[in-house]
């Protein structure tokens, strides 16, 4: 959260910043917030778990909404195919795939985000950065940020670690595949039998 703050404060002290620059900070500050509250919910014993049956493909179509802004500015674009019903959380699984369709976005700087819906799992694929193969075990750890974090200085080491939190209690695993230069795949599987 550091960084938006002292970029908006920046931007308030020289006056020099144009509109987009200003919502996008602001979203970055959103996001950072929102990622701590579901941080601090998270960790209470009576988390408000509510499962029913959710329509996936508006799930997912509605957090590419939210990162329209991003997608645009950085020329990426993004398809989202197939659909299926499944028994979950929404509001939860909603922040666990906003932390993964947010790192796609973030650390792919041209080419697209690809998100294929099936009837047991959801799989993210972009053409970004790519993650080293010695970060890939330690991912889902709190507070690693990785060789990609540590260059831009801009991950907080809590996205994949909470979106890994969350489909766990979701009855989903998350695998994540990735190539340097090439891209990552991350793909959430259902573990319910159904």
């Amino acid at each position: 959260m550091k960084v938006p703050l002292s970029v908006l404060n920046l931007m308030g002290q020289t006056g020099d910043f144009t509109q987009v620059e200003l919502k996008e900070q602001t979203f970055q500050l959103e996001n950072y917030l929102e990622m701590l509250l579901h941080y601090l919910r998270l960790n209470h014993e009576q988390t408000d778990y509510r499962f029913t049956k959710v329509p996936m493909k508006p799930l997912v179509q509605s957090i590419v909404r939210k990162f329209a802004p991003l997608f645009i500015r950085k020329g990426l674009s993004v398809t989202v195919d197939g659909d299926a019903t499944w028994t979950t959380d929404e509001k939860w699984l909603g922040f666990a795939l906003e932390q993964i369709i947010s790192n796609s976005v973030k650390y792919t700087k041209q080419g697209n985000v690809s998100i294929q819906i099936k009837a047991k799992s959801i799989q993210i694929s972009d053409t970004g950065i790519g993650i080293l193969k010695e970060d890939l075990p330690r991912l889902f750890e709190h507070g690693f940020t990785g060789y990609n974090g540590r260059r831009d200085k801009k991950a907080t080491g809590l996205g994949f670690f909470l979106a890994k939190e969350v489909t766990g209690r979701l009855s989903l695993s998350i695998h994540v595949d990735s190539e340097i230069d090439k891209g990552t795949t991350v793909t959430l599987k259902r573990n319910d039998g159904a």
